[in-house]
């Protein structure tokens, strides 16, 4: 962990017991190259505003096909950047919708939006920091 190649970009709080992103853990899954890491970031964050928008509006619809769809898509882009917590919720808005029940879809949603949030801002500190 003390390899350079690995030190978390300044305004990353690694010691974060709420992280959202596993920093270590998408460098190691690239092979250590920082800048494609930032440049999948980047791509993470332009596409995240449609998906954020599209999972907004399947649940104010109550679209479970449209829900697990988006969020099941949601899920791979967040594993794909080691935003493990993150995924584990948009999981469970995918189980929701492929249920059929969307009950509480309404709240877990507002959990992972606040989530989506804080990742945003992680990622806009990672980004910012440069590779």
């Amino acid at each position: 962990m003390g390899d350079s190649t690995h030190a978390a970009p300044a305004g990353f709080d690694a010691g974060n017991q709420e992280a959202l992103l596993n920093w270590d853990g998408l460098l190691d899954s690239w092979g250590g190259d920082r800048e494609f890491a930032v440049e999948l970031l980047n791509t993470f964050q332009v596409q995240l505003v449609s998906q954020r928008g599209d999972l907004a509006d399947a649940v104010a619809g109550a679209e479970p096909g449209e829900v697990t769809v988006v969020a099941h898509s949601l899920k791979g882009s967040l594993l794909a950047i080691m935003a493990i917590p993150v995924a584990k919720s948009a999981l469970a808005l995918e189980t929701l919708g492929r249920r059929g029940d969307l009950g509480s879809a309404s709240a877990v949603w507002r959990q992972l939006d606040d989530q989506l949030s804080r990742l945003a801002a992680e990622i806009d500190g990672i980004i910012s920091s440069g590779s």
